[in-house]
């Protein structure tokens, strides 16, 4: 995997997300963990990024998408994901742009089709 690197003083972006993980001690932090080691088996020179004040952001050539913590739920903002076509998915209201997709799954609801689709894996 690849690696941002962090400043004198400052953790690298894998450790920022390694402590997120560790202080989300529900469901969310097992989401978060499961869904980053999907993005890393699916690419394993995925740089990990860690940006607009505690958002992990995974890259490649770009970004890939950004794993979000919230209270009830997880968000993963993949860019350009909403050109995929996928009948299976229905958006929300938030979710409508042309630009983006941004699955949100919550506590029990761990299937995300479209999501597995953009990674090229199953099983999340």
């Amino acid at each position: 995997m690849g690696k941002a690197q962090g400043t004198k003083g400052t953790p690298l972006p894998s450790q920022l997300i390694d402590g997120r993980i560790e202080e989300l001690s529900d469901w969310r932090g097992q989401m978060l963990s499961k869904l980053r080691n999907l993005i890393r088996q699916a690419d394993p020179e995925v740089v990990e990024e860690w940006k607009w004040r505690g958002t992990p952001v995974w890259s490649h050539d770009g970004m890939i998408c950004t794993g979000e913590t919230y209270k009830n739920v997880v968000k993963m903002t993949f860019a350009k994901g909403a050109s995929l076509e996928e009948s299976c998915f229905h958006l929300s209201p938030d979710n409508r742009s042309t630009m983006r997709f941004s699955p949100t799954v919550t506590s029990g609801n761990t299937s995300c089709c479209r999501m597995t689709m953009f990674l090229g894996i199953k099983g999340v």
